[in-house]
């Protein structure tokens, strides 16, 4: 099971998370809250099916992204449930100080 993450990301960052693929049901709690007043650009969350660890045939790690949300200067909560290997928040567009939150939480199997 993967920890919960919390980081701040500044300007245009990327931040990539594994969760557990194997937990049934599969079940992940995406928070992304801006920090930063008036313009703050657009946020995306984007999954993939790959592994961005994994070595193909051709000797390259390169997973194709799956645009799940956009976010525009807001905060927003999602809830994930499409069984994926990696999920991505990118900052796509930004001013200099735009600061993001995002949060990621995945359940797991009972105990």
């Amino acid at each position: 099971m993967p920890m919960p993450v919390v980081a701040t990301l500044l300007g245009t960052a990327v931040l990539t998370w594994t969760p557990d693929w194997m937990q049934s049901p599969f079940a992940i709690g995406v928070g992304l809250t801006t920090n930063t007043s008036g313009v703050n650009g657009t946020a995306i969350l984007e999954y993939a099916m790959q592994s961005p660890n994994a070595v193909d045939v051709n000797g390259t790690a390169t997973p194709t992204w799956f645009l799940a949300i956009a976010f525009t200067g807001a905060s927003a909560t999602a809830l994930f449930e499409v069984p994926c290997q990696a999920l991505r928040v990118s900052i796509a567009t930004a001013t200099a100080t735009s600061s993001w939150t995002v949060n990621f939480v995945q359940q797991t199997f009972p105990r």
